[in-house]
């Protein structure tokens, strides 16, 4: 028989243990794809994730590079965040 057209159900780990869907793929790159995803039972006044956002998944042996994406994509957040500081006034 045909495999299910239905979205896996994936528990988030990492993220206070929020059960949330993994959807339609969205794109593909080098190193993984991306698909939506969004919290199964959102709690919109408490819950740290919001209630749709991108996943991006990966084989296990492209992980690192995922992880190098992430130190990045951290890094270009927090210089942003630095630009937009008032500067002080000399």
């Amino acid at each position: 028989m045909g495999s299910s057209s239905r979205p896996k159900k994936e528990q988030s780990l990492s993220v206070a243990g929020r059960e949330w869907v993994r959807g339609r793929i969205l794109g593909k790159g080098g190193f993984g794809s991306v698909y939506l995803g969004w919290v199964k039972k959102p709690n919109l006044r408490a819950d740290v994730l919001p209630s749709i956002f991108a996943v991006k998944s990966t084989l296990y042996c492209d992980a690192l590079e995922l992880v190098r994406e992430n130190l990045v994509l951290t890094a270009i957040r927090y210089s942003i965040c630095s630009w937009n500081m008032p500067m002080e006034e000399q």
